[in-house]
């Protein structure tokens, strides 16, 4: 997983510990998230069917943040990129 990716869900989920956010609507909480990806998790997260919890939402994101880390390693060791 992207260590900004990782930063920043850890730096979401204190600030909705802050905001008491942790008990608001999954549906709420993903949209939030959803809003503030990088242009290229936007636009796979969009391709995958909306996951119906936050903890699915957010586990999901990390494997498609990996996946795009390693297609993008792949295509600089081809030189793609």
């Amino acid at each position: 997983m992207n260590v900004v990716l990782a930063t920043y869900l850890s730096e979401f989920n204190h600030k909705l510990l802050e905001a008491d956010g942790q008990d608001w609507n999954n549906t709420v909480k993903i949209n939030m998230l959803f809003k503030n990806l990088n242009f290229q998790l936007h636009n796979q997260s969009v391709e995958h069917s909306k996951l119906s919890t936050y903890s699915e939402f957010c586990a999901d994101l990390c494997l498609l943040d990996n996946n795009l880390s390693q297609f993008c390693a792949l295509q600089n060791c081809r030189g793609f990129c």
